[in-house]
């Protein structure tokens, strides 16, 4: 065996013990999920490598070839008809007129809507990192020439101050609002932020963190009250994979977007956007049932945590219409070494600051479509409890965390049940 074929296999014998690690912890991350089998089969399929270019309705089938974006390539006629009855139920899931399925990840949508709708030096309203907006927002608004401005936001109540914002565009006018609300709890008052910005300023909603939630109608779809675009990745309310997906009512827009979209994105990623074609059927089967256990399951979790002594973000005793929940009032790092303490007892979360304070950010949509349900919520609690307080030893805890692990190795609300032979 040579130098580098034994360092290949040294790397590959770690990465192998990593897989276990992870395979033994209870993942809480607000922003991952799992794949469903017949999903995750599509990632290393014959054809993940192969360019799949172009919008659905403009691509031109001419004999065995396809002709898109200029370019003329061998056809996959059963990939396009799938795209097709995809695009139908995302469309049918997000009550949108318009669906974009080819962003690579959420950031990239990002980058390719505020491209498309505004120009050099436009300013664009989002929300403060440090009171639930994406970190990455503003830095990407500034390096695409354009001036970045926060949405002024009330944070007892963690919706927007209007006041605040009404005379914030009096003196700054919007070109765009992108509301990037990551730390998403609860809905927001759209309708009275399109008034205020009246009818002619496009507004963005990132909904990254709801997108399943959305679709399973366990969340408000701001299409509906009052944004022209609906967007955000798909990997984690949305069981789907590291793609994104953009959705509108507005043709106009839409168009932009979408022809913005033709040069910013060329390979979609085979095999990624077809499992996110299965995701999007699986969701239009099962994405009812599936939301509103995760707000179930959330909504105990929360009040469990409470009962234990710590600290959960509420609003006039509401924690969460959402799949995620924060623990709150950490004095200096001690949200990180609470953090560690429960990375050490098997329980993956987010140490991070938001809400203007140091928070742990617990995320349930994972262990939902792994099958857990309310009474493994009131365990689990306890188990942090125990964990953050040090109520007991991190091996009997670990041993607790590690039963219920053996408990979620299916993935409910998706097509796996039904046993296909799938690639």
């Amino acid at each position: 065996m040579n130098a580098d074929r034994r360092l290949f296999m040294h790397h590959f014998q770690q990465l192998s013990s990593e897989f276990s690690r992870s395979s033994d912890v209870l993942h809480l991350t607000a922003n991952e999920n799992v794949l469903s089998d017949a999903a995750k089969s599509m990632l290393t399929c014959p054809v993940h490598g192969r360019y799949h270019l172009g919008h659905v309705n403009k691509r031109e089938y001419r004999r065995s070839g396809v002709s898109a974006l200029g370019l003329t390539s061998i056809a996959l006629p059963a990939m396009h008809d799938f795209e097709l009855e995809a695009s139908r139920a995302a469309m049918k899931l997000f009550s949108a007129s318009h669906v974009d399925l080819r962003p690579i990840s959420g950031l990239h949508a990002m980058i390719v809507t505020i491209s498309a709708l505004t120009n050099k030096n436009d300013t664009v309203y989002c929300i403060n990192p440090s009171q639930g907006g994406h970190f990455a927002t503003t830095p990407i608004v500034e390096r695409l020439g354009r001036q970045a401005a926060y949405l002024e936001w009330d944070d007892n109540k963690l919706d927007f101050d209007l006041i605040g914002i009404q005379n914030s565009f009096r003196s700054r006018a919007p070109d765009l609002i992108y509301v990037d609300h990551s730390c998403c709890l609860f809905s927001l008052n759209l309708i009275e932020l399109r008034q205020i910005a009246g009818d002619s300023v496009p507004i963005v909603y990132d909904a990254s963190h709801p997108l399943g939630l959305i679709a399973g109608g366990a969340f408000p779809n701001p299409l509906q009250y009052g944004c022209d675009v609906l967007q955000g990745n798909t990997h984690k309310t949305f069981p789907g994979p590291q793609k994104a997906a953009v959705f509108s009512n507005n043709e106009e827009i839409f168009q932009r977007i979408a022809s913005a979209m033709d040069v910013m994105v060329s390979s979609q990623h085979s095999g990624d956007t077809l499992a996110l074609y299965v995701t999007m059927l699986e969701m239009e089967s099962f994405g009812v049932e599936y939301s509103k256990q995760i707000l179930s399951n959330s909504r105990t979790l929360a009040k469990c945590l409470q009962d234990e002594g710590l600290n959960v973000t509420n609003i006039d005793g509401r924690h969460t219409d959402t799949h995620q929940l924060y623990l709150q009032d950490f004095s200096d790092n001690q949200h990180l070494s609470g953090t560690e303490r429960l990375l050490r007892c098997g329980l993956s979360v987010n140490a991070k600051r938001s809400l203007n304070t140091n928070v742990i950010r617990i995320g349930v949509q994972e262990i939902t479509r792994r099958g857990l349900i309310e009474e493994h919520m009131t365990t689990i609690g306890k188990i942090i409890s125990s964990c953050l307080f040090e109520k007991e030893e991190t091996p009997s805890l670990r041993a607790a965390v590690k039963e219920i692990v053996d408990q979620a190795h299916l993935i409910k609300y998706s097509f796996d049940k039904n046993k296909i032979n799938y690639i």
